[in-house]
Parts: C-alpha cells; sequence; structure tokens
C-alpha cells in the first residue's frame, strides 16, 4: 500500500505537533463509536446550547490524540 502526499503530510504533522485532534461530523452511534474507538474507548458526551439545541458526541483520547463524533441532530446514543 503507498502513502498519499496527504497522509504524509499528517504523520509529518503529528511528530511536529504538541497534541492532535481528529473530529467527524453527523455521524450516526455506530460510526461515531467506530471511529473514536480507534484511540480508546468511547465516551458518550451531550450539551444544550439555546442557539443549536442539544448536542451529542463520543469522544476517547490516546496520549496527546483527542478524537471526536459528533451525531447528527436527534441521534441520542
Amino acid at each position: 500500500m503507498v502513502m498519499t502526499e496527504e497522509e504524509a503530510m499528517v504523520l509529518l504533522l503529528y511528530k511536529e505537533c504538541d497534541s492532535v485532534e481528529f473530529k467527524k461530523f453527523n455521524t450516526n452511534t455506530e460510526e461515531a463509536t467506530s471511529f473514536t474507538r480507534l484511540a480508546n474507548k468511547p465516551r458518550f458526551e451531550g450539551n444544550y446550547d439555546e442557539n443549536l439545541g442539544v448536542l451529542n458526541w463520543f469522544t476517547s483520547n490516546h496520549k496527546n490524540i483527542d478524537v471526536v463524533a459528533f451525531l447528527k441532530r436527534g441521534e441520542n446514543s
């Protein structure tokens, strides 16, 4: 398998940075847990915003890597 230029750039940036965060938007629960599980055990979180309403997401982290997957509106864990 050949690494793309974009993949190589991500690795170079990762080696030079103090921390990194990966985000995925408009996921369902299955997609969100699968994505965040790549770093560690997913944790469900949520919040209410007056303008946006209910926001739900899964998060995980491993050392200096944070992973967040936001659920589609109306999608609950």
